[in-house]
Order: C-alpha cells, then structure tokens, then sequence
C-alpha cells in the first residue's frame, strides 16, 4: 500500500504485527471458503480445484483489499467518513512534503535556495521528489526565467534541473493553466 500512498517509518516489529494482523483479518473473511475445503474432504478428491481456491484468499485478497484502501486513503473518503462519526483521526501521510508530491498534478514552481535565489520551473509529470526522509531531492523537468513583464519564459536547450534538498528554503507551487485541481 505504501506505493499508493506514503506512510511513516515503522520498526521491523510493528510492521509485522500490522502484516500478520491484517492476514488474520484477510483470512476471517475467506473460513467460509477455506473451512469447508479442508474439513469436507475436498483437498483430497479436488487437489487442483482447491490450489487454485486458495489463490483468491492468498494472493488476490490482500492485493485487491490494499489497492482499495490505498485508493480511499487517496481520496480521503475514510477520514471524510470518520469525521462524519465524530471522530479526529490523524492523516496517514507522514510530511506535507509528502502529501504534495504524491498528489501526482503539475505545478509551476518557484524554488527558493538557501542564498536567497530563485529557481523557476515546471514540476510536470516527468519531475521527480526525492522521498526518502534524508534525500528531499528534487527534479524540475523544465527550467524557465521571468522576463522584465513577468511572463515565465523556457531556458534553450535546458534537460531540466536537480535542486538537493540541503539547498531549498522554500517551494512555492503555482497552478497550470492545462490541469484541473478538484
């Protein structure tokens, strides 16, 4: 779920009680198939049936339950839901950083650097966001320069820019005309 949406750092432990609850939970919801199969005598005269039975609750399960609920998390629908039921919950997203870039819409963006400049360009789909916690790297696919009427013009022949992340101050995002922001 975690290449659908970003999630916090989690230790080795935590992450395996989630996995291993999150199994027990998946195969609760298949005993009405696996029970049967096992106790009913099926394995032995099925073999081949009850291979492919068990492909459902082991493999496409917990894929189609995590494309589903990564999606929602997207939407935010489940926390729509919970507030609707009185309840505060805390966003999965971990950083704003993260939140931004995940959302997957082209920008122009306006970086400011650590010695006071400004780097201006598109952050479009061919851009890229560093999202590992120490490498906030960032990747501008087009690099532009204002003009003395304000208008953003494309540098010549410019391959996009790398910004590290030790050197931004500040991102500014504008929205581009072509995209609808819902």
């Amino acid at each position: 779920m975690t290449i659908l949406i970003p999630r916090r750092a989690a230790s080795t432990q935590l992450r395996f009680l989630e996995f291993f609850t999150l199994s027990c939970v998946n195969h609760a919801a298949w005993i009405w198939l696996l029970v049967p199969m096992f106790r009913g005598g099926w394995l032995d005269s099925h073999p081949l049936v009850c291979g492919f039975g068990l492909i459902v609750p082991v493999l496409v399960s917990p894929i189609l339950f995590a494309v589903v609920v990564g999606r929602q998390l997207q939407r935010e629908s489940m926390k729509l839901f919970a507030g609707r039921l009185g309840f505060r919950t805390i966003h999965p997203v971990p950083t704003a950083w993260d939140y931004h870039f995940n959302r997957g819409k082209p920008y122009w963006a306006l970086v400011t650097l650590v010695d006071g400049s400004r780097v201006f360009g598109l952050y479009g789909y061919k851009s890229f966001a560093g999202d590992a916690p120490d490498e906030r790297d960032l990747y501008l696919e087009a690099v532009f320069v204002p003009t003395k009427s304000g208008e953003w013009v494309p540098v010549r022949d410019s391959g996009g820019i790398i910004i590290k992340a030790n050197q931004i101050t500040a991102i500014e995002f504008r929205k581009h005309p072509e995209v609808r922001y819902d």
